[in-house]
């Protein structure tokens, strides 16, 4: 339902600002009308460039799919009518919003054709940025966790549900194997792993886990850490140091960063010429008080902190 109205909306605001019916688009020829909808239609054209849109269809798609979908296309038409009718189209909410888009619209395809469309850098350039910026290129050092999570049920106390937490403890200091464990008690979703979480950079772990982990030994189990989610024991399993990126590994990363930067150089000329063809005048009071008050906001924010 949430895309009928998205697309009934988006076909609003078309209809207003193209000045057209949606549904003239396509061959309106007898033979080619698959739906009426009062005084508008939807015809195999209209149907297919919108079943093109969508996600790639299996094999034996059923009919009901492709009943639903018309379905969907008529209630979108529906919805366009009883708009029409009500003249929702005419009042100044509608017009101003139908305006902001078309300004947006605008602005996107000019700067698409005068800002975004640059070229791919070479080899040597990809190469030289690389060379130039090693040290920014780096994997960061990888921990590699499995861990059983024990969790609180419903008005279960805590200091019940840690006990659970160190008897598990004890079975593990015991020798049992931590994966036999965790596949038997634990309640996370690593649990038919063997409680195996895979590798993390430090940034992607909790505070908790960063603390409890920072000195484990590989292979030593943890004792019970508490979290939001419950109790869990870790176990650290392997660690991998940082190290530089190869180029290869760097490529894409380059890439992204070269365009970005051809493109911010473009969008600064073209800027500077607009505002050289195009008067500019600010009100210095006006914007003086905001930048004042924008400075007492900020500060009255910092003290609350």
């Amino acid at each position: 339902m949430k895309e009928v109205i998205r697309r009934s909306a988006m076909a609003l605001i078309i209809t207003m600002t193209a000045g057209i019916i949606l549904t003239a688009c396509g061959e309106k020829s007898p033979e080619n009308v698959l739906v009426t909808v009062g005084d508008t239609v939807i015809t195999l054209d209209d149907f297919q460039r919108e079943w093109r849109r969508q996600p790639p269809q299996r094999p034996g798609t059923p009919m009901e799919n492709v009943d639903q979908f018309i379905d969907d296309m008529i209630a979108e038409k529906l919805f366009i009518v009883e708009a029409r009718r009500r003249k929702i189209d005419q009042g100044e909410k509608f017009k101003a919003e139908v305006e902001k888009y078309r300004e947006q619209l605008m602005v996107e395809t000019l700067l698409n054709k005068e800002v975004l469309q640059v070229k791919n850098p070479t080899e040597s350039e990809i190469e030289r940025y690389w060379s130039a910026n090693k040290d920014q290129f780096v994997v960061p050092p990888l921990t590699r966790f499995s861990h059983i999570l024990i969790k609180g049920e419903e008005g279960e106390e805590e200091d019940v549900v840690l006990a659970r937490c160190q008897a598990v403890k004890g079975r593990l200091d015991d020798g049992e194997p931590f994966a036999v464990v965790a596949g038997e008690v634990s309640e996370g979703s690593s649990a038919n792993r063997g409680g195996d979480l895979g590798f993390y950079r430090p940034s992607q772990i909790s505070p908790e886990f960063q603390s409890a982990a920072k000195d484990l030994e590989i292979g030593v189990v943890s004792d019970p850490i508490a979290t939001d989610y419950g109790y869990h024991i870790i176990v650290v399993t392997d660690r991998k140091p940082s190290r530089d990126k190869t180029l290869d590994e760097s490529k894409e990363e380059i890439i992204a960063i070269l365009l970005a930067e051809s493109r911010k150089a473009k969008f600064d000329r073209v800027k500077a010429r607009l505002s050289k063809s195009t008067e500019i005048k600010k009100n210095t009071d006006l914007l003086n008080r905001l930048k004042s008050e924008q400075r007492k906001a900020m500060a009255q924010a910092r003290q609350t902190i």
